[in-house]
Order: structure tokens, then sequence, then C-alpha cells
């Protein structure tokens, strides 16, 4: 919960799954209306990084939440 409320404080629409669906369910699921998904697994919490997945090529990346904020942003663009 404490990533969807950093994101949504930095204006980037997020929702959560709260119906315990599983994770295959969940990015089905997301891939409607999003062109990404963050994933916040118990590894992604023990080191305090998000994986965010493109639903359109299915490539994953690791980064911390601040990264996540300001690449989305584009406070941190290249």
């Amino acid at each position: 919960l404490g990533i969807a409320k950093r994101l949504r404080e930095a204006g980037i629409p997020a929702d959560i799954d709260l119906l315990g669906r599983g994770m295959a369910a969940q990015l089905s699921h997301a891939a409607r209306s999003a062109s990404h998904a963050v994933i916040v697994g118990d590894r992604e919490a023990e080191r305090k990084v998000v994986t965010v997945k493109d639903l359109a090529t299915g490539v994953q990346r690791e980064m911390t939440p601040g990264e996540l904020i300001r690449e989305v942003t584009g406070c941190g663009a290249r």
C-alpha cells in the first residue's frame, strides 16, 4: 500500500489488487488499462525496491520507488 500512496501523491495513477488473485490474473487485469505494472513481493520489500514490468514487452526492471517516480514524472529523464 505504501508505494501506491507514494505514486498517487506524485500524481501517478495506481491501483492495488485486494481480491487475492494470483500474479498472472493481476497482470492480465492490469494490461487492460495500464502500460506497466509495479510488483512488490516479499523479495522486493526486503530489498526496498520494486519490479516494474512493461506489460507490452514483458521486460522487467528493478528500481527504488524514488527512481520509479522520477522516471515516470520525467524528473530524472536522461
